[in-house]
């Protein structure tokens, strides 16, 4: 089973032109997101309050190394939610966009963050259809220090009045729609509101010794069109 890390925004005094604060209305944004993810049977988890963009990064790693020992093969996505601005303090900025800074610099970038990056615009612009832009950069420490692939999502301007009304009047269906999304990135199927989850069985097929026979096996089911992977355990006897 993969992993969504949903990381708080930290800036709490950059203000919003609708009243609060930049980590109120993500927060806010977040504590929506969480249920559908939950509902749809994702494994979430979310960094504490308080902590650093530092410290998110470590928080972040932890669950990285204790997910992947206790789920070999499961992969592990962080996902930032933030909103941006031009630092207008009067809240005269005019600019309406979405952006997402991933890993990378001139040469070289993120596969993992811009697949992530790509799926949540697709989803974003069914509700936002305006400027977008993904921006490759090592100047942010909970993309530079995190070991998932990750992404740094900035919804809007929150200096921009426009764009700040439509967040705080459309928080649902934008929770729904990033929910939506987060559920294609870790591989899991959405399920509307109101519906059940359906119930899936897994197959455990050969136990070998050797890495070589299990992965010859792996081979040959993925030839015949199934899905495998496999999984590394100490036993006292053969089960």
């Amino acid at each position: 089973m993969n992993l969504l890390i949903l990381s708080r925004a930290t800036e709490a005094v950059r203000p919003c032109a609708y009243g609060d604060t930049e980590i109120a209305h993500c927060n806010k944004l977040l504590n929506l997101i969480e249920p559908h993810l939950k509902r749809c049977g994702a494994a979430c988890v979310r960094t504490p309050a308080g902590l650093s963009p530092a410290a998110c990064a470590h928080f972040s790693n932890l669950q990285y190394m204790m997910h992947s020992a206790k789920h070999p093969g499961a992969q592990v996505f962080h996902y930032a939610c933030h909103t941006q601005d031009q630092n207008s303090a009067a809240f005269q900025a005019v600019a309406s966009g979405w952006g997402a800074y991933i890993f990378g610099s001139e040469n070289r970038e993120s596969p993992g963050g811009r697949r992530m990056a790509e799926i949540l615009w697709e989803h974003q612009k069914q509700l936002y259809p305006h400027f977008f832009m993904v921006l490759p950069t090592d100047a942010y420490v909970e993309l530079r220090k995190t070991r998932a692939p990750a992404v740094i999502e900035q919804i809007i301007f929150h200096d921009n009045p426009l764009d700040a009304l439509w967040l705080h009047k459309h928080l649902p269906e934008i929770a729904e729609n990033k929910a939506r999304a987060l559920c294609e990135i870790s591989g899991v199927e959405w399920v509307a509101p109101g519906e059940k989850a359906k119930t899936w069985y897994t197959v455990q097929v050969g136990t070998y010794q050797s890495f070589a026979c299990a992965r010859a096996a792996e081979k040959e089911l993925a030839d015949a069109g199934f899905a495998g992977n496999i999984v590394k355990k100490r036993l006292t006897k053969k089960p």
